[in-house]
């Protein structure tokens, strides 16, 4: 019966660094200001980059946090992006109420954080109308630090997000890249080819996994599978995966059906959202899945989040649906219904 009320539902909606100062030089051609992404941030998020421009996005209250609390890589908490360990700046833990997320060079720290200044905006406009509900599904923004550089290899700038697993105790998280295509237009033939040969399948699944933390409730451990392994990982595979991430990693165990009943009813409700919002496209953007693995099945609330993050690349949409994200939302909606008929199959 959930299967089937979960899928009429989907039927029926488918009828959809803190930047650099104006004195500043750049300090390598890395460095050097992408005037591809300069014009996008001013096509897509006049008001955003205006703000951004002018500094206002910077945070007192969180910097003086920044400046007098201890911050740490998240290491092996983070399951997705560019980390320590890959010999580049990674997530930073600070509070622990917030993440950090390295500013990216040429230009595209700068289009992020106009990103999400652009929604506050618009939020304060008209309460966000023309958003369509993609703010709710936004990773809570904080504004920006600067962090001294310390020992532990940490500092520069950073955008602060809300850490949306801290209020978990046991924090079970899943990091999916959206999307028929993970390069822009723009890029070179040797780029394209690259992020087509990180994953062949991309085009006709619509997403992949990028990793996954999941609390193991027998041998109250963490197990965390990063992208090494889901790259080999086929679309014949995806139920499995999935399957695995909702019985806490337990082979034998029933998958947690509320939860993932939770999560579809959350999925379907963003996939409205790209079925009417025409304001941006967005190119190798990410979706963060996180439960509380601590909750028991059968506890009156179900705490699940789901959002959608790493919006470096964004373009405008001009009143045109961003069908390759759209597409992989709505593939993954399927595998989940899969994995739950599966689950209700004698």
């Amino acid at each position: 019966h959930a299967v089937s009320l979960l899928v009429r539902l989907m039927s029926a909606s488918i009828d959809l660094q803190r930047p650099p100062s104006p004195k500043a030089e750049p300090k390598s051609s890395e460095d050097k200001i992408d005037t591809t992404a300069l014009n996008l941030i001013l096509q897509c998020c006049p008001n955003g980059y205006e703000v951004v421009s002018s500094g206002q996005h910077l945070s007192r209250d969180l910097q003086l946090l920044a400046d007098t609390t201890l911050v740490v890589d998240m290491g092996v908490e983070q399951v997705g992006g560019h980390k320590l360990t890959d010999g580049v700046k990674g997530m930073v833990l600070m509070d622990p109420n917030y993440i950090l997320k390295p500013m990216q060079s040429r230009g595209r720290g700068m289009f992020e954080t106009s990103f999400y200044e652009e929604i506050q905006h618009q939020k304060q406009l008209d309460n966000g109308v023309n958003l369509h509900g993609l703010d709710l599904f936004l990773s809570p923004y904080s504004g920006v630090v600067s962090l001294t550089e310390r020992e532990n290899k940490i500092g520069g700038d950073y955008i602060a997000f809300t850490n949306i697993t801290a209020v978990y105790k046991y924090p079970s998280v899943m990091d999916l890249k959206l999307g028929r295509k993970t390069y822009v237009e723009s890029s070179s033939e040797a780029k394209k080819q690259k992020e087509i040969k990180k994953y062949p399948w991309q085009e006709e699944c619509g997403y992949r996994f990028v990793g996954s933390r999941v609390y193991n409730t027998e041998t109250q451990e963490f197990v965390s599978v990063d992208k090494s392994i889901y790259y080999s990982t086929g679309p014949e595979k995806f139920v499995d995966v999935f399957q695995g991430y909702f019985k806490s990693g337990i082979p034998n165990k029933q998958i947690r059906i509320r939860t993932l009943e939770t999560l579809m009813m959350k999925l379907t409700s963003l996939i409205q959202c790209f079925q009417s919002q025409n304001q941006f496209l967005f190119t190798s953007a990410s979706l963060l899945i996180a439960y509380d693995s601590s909750i028991d099945e059968g506890a009156d609330v179900c705490p699940l989040d789901l959002k959608f993050i790493d919006v470096t690349h964004v373009s405008p949409g001009n009143g045109n649906i961003d069908h390759s994200t759209l597409y992989g939302l709505q593939r993954v909606f399927e595998t989940l219904t899969q994995c739950l008929e599966a689950e209700n199959t004698p």
